[in-house]
């Protein structure tokens, strides 16, 4: 079937132009693009002269937003709302970049800086970890400077000016630890959500009157606490994180451990590309232990799980690293103080692990922490397929940095869809032979995305019916407009502009998404 938005035939063209030539005249107007609409309804025109230059490489998606900062006011009673102009980038995610502007803000006459004297920094490798709206941030030991109140307040700054970067909950570490709440190292913080029009002092006290009382046993608190659980993936080994709000019957480390193994069990309520999980508590012979460690500080957590382990895991379609990262990453994202993890299967240490993708994994001393399994933690970018003549929606799980990278994402439709989306019928029209050469650079100009690929690219699609070059271009563009944020997208092939590819649909112009074309 041919849309008409996207029939551009050659015998055409002298009387496109007249027609544009005489509304030039009539409007004096200088631009003589049109765009696609959303609906499709309307299709690009040949413009009088290019706008732009072919982008070669990628390192001008740079761009400038005004962001909204939260900080305390000068009295600590409520957080209020400084406006700062950041440089920011296309293809990855603000929220590091916005939280390094927060923490180096200088305090006003309205605002106090945040931390006070206490500086605040990013720590670690990954300090800032975005996972399905979950984001887990690592401060640097000076946080533990700030007493328990302070730093609460320190977390719903963080939370608050996060959250209109699709942020819904926010994780707090301190040096790779999760932070208790109280002196006796019993109550978590838990995961945090934004709350900036609430009084500091009334979440701070909500929180507070959680914690069990002086000289009271932990272990006959119960508590209520939202907390990330972290789920392996359907396909390959990775991890994809959840919140939820669990009960725990007491604070003590062990019986938070088996409260968020109990949770893990039930499986994911809402991440349609995460495994299905076994009952956890059925493949351990004991209940989780922690212990303080002498050597290193911290605690660590250690399970002891039945020999067949690997087998029935595998039963279940379970990578057992993924597995082991999903404990991993969820006992260490919410008990106080713990560092790592290790697990005994059939009574024998584990030290080593294959993952999905054939790589070794070891454990020194068996000893199974965050950083570990950091390379494995994932987002979902939507890609969108080919499926019969339309195009669908399809979640993949991509590592977290590289969600809202369009060179990824446009390697990742070259390489076509997984087992499970090729067995439910999906497929990409996008050159398969191709690959990373072939796109030649991005760069964002006035809200367009310039996309530069390789003529072989254009030459390799010349093959395509009229309803099939439709389906490969906004299989592209629907793809790179919901992950950059832009909603209008312009092509070069070799670095130059191309008319047609395949004869039907016309590349010399501005398209934008099109959601007539997508259905489930």
């Amino acid at each position: 079937m041919r849309h008409a938005y996207a029939l551009f035939m050659p015998r055409r063209r002298a009387c496109l132009a007249m027609l544009l030539c005489l509304t030039l005249t009539l409007s004096s107007c200088s631009s003589t693009v049109r765009q696609v609409s959303r609906t499709g309804s309307v299709a690009t025109l040949p413009p009088a002269a290019q706008p732009y230059t072919a982008p070669v490489g990628d390192a001008s998606l740079d761009y400038t937003a005004l962001v909204d900062l939260y900080l305390p006011s000068l009295d600590g009673t409520h957080l209020v709302v400084q406006q700062a102009q950041l440089t920011l980038n296309r293809g990855r995610h603000p929220a590091e970049a916005v939280l390094r502007a927060l923490f180096t803000y200088e305090g006003n006459r309205q605002v106090q800086a945040l931390g006070g004297s206490v500086r605040l920094q990013l720590a670690g490798v990954n300090p800032v970890e975005i996972s399905c709206g979950v984001c887990t941030v690592t401060l640097a030991a000076s946080a533990l400077q700030l007493n328990h109140g302070a730093f609460y307040s320190v977390c719903q700054a963080i939370a608050s000016t996060l959250a209109p970067l699709g942020i819904s909950h926010v994780n707090i570490l301190v040096s790779g630890m999760a932070v208790a709440m109280d002196i006796t190292a019993s109550l978590p913080l838990g995961s945090v959500t934004a709350r900036p029009e609430a009084d500091l002092a009334d979440l701070w006290a909500q929180l507070e009157s959680r914690k069990p009382a002086l000289g009271e046993d932990a272990s006959q608190v119960s508590l209520t606490a939202t907390a990330t659980l972290f789920f392996p993936t359907l396909e390959g080994t990775g991890l994809l994180a959840e919140t939820r709000d669990i009960s725990f019957v007491g604070q003590a480390p062990s019986q938070l451990a088996s409260g968020l193994i109990t949770a893990l069990s039930a499986g994911p309520q809402v991440l349609a590309s995460a495994a299905p999980m076994p009952d956890v508590n059925a493949l351990l012979l004991y209940a989780p232990q922690i212990r303080e460690l002498q050597d290193t500080g911290g605690r660590i957590a250690t399970l002891y799980f039945c020999e067949d382990l690997e087998s029935r895991l595998d039963s279940s379609g379970l990578d057992i690293a993924g597995f082991l990262g999903s404990v991993t990453y969820t006992l260490t994202a919410f008990i106080p103080s713990l560092t790592a993890v290790e697990c005994y299967v059939g009574g024998s240490l584990l030290t080593s692990v294959l993952t999905a993708e054939n790589r070794m994994m070891t454990f020194p001393d068996g000893r199974m922490t965050r950083s570990d399994f950091a390379a494995y933690l994932k987002d979902v970018a939507m890609l969108y397929f080919v499926q019969n003549d339309h195009l669908t929606a399809s979640p993949r799980p991509v590592p977290y940095y590289e969600a809202r990278n369009p060179r990824y994402l446009l390697l990742q439709l070259m390489a076509g869809p997984t087992a499970t989306e090729a067995a439910a019928g999906r497929l990409s029209l996008l050159p398969s032979h191709l690959g990373d050469a072939d796109i030649l650079g991005f760069s964002a100009q006035d809200g367009v995305l310039l996309v530069n690929l390789s003529s072989a690219f254009a030459t390799a699609s010349n093959s395509l019916d009229a309803v099939q070059e439709q389906l490969m271009a906004y299989s592209m563009i629907n793809t790179l407009c919901l992950a950059t944020e832009l909603r209008r997208v312009r092509f070069y092939f070799g670095s130059q502009p191309w008319d047609t590819l395949a004869g039907s649909l016309w590349w010399n112009g501005e398209f934008m998404e099109n959601t007539s074309m997508v259905q489930p």
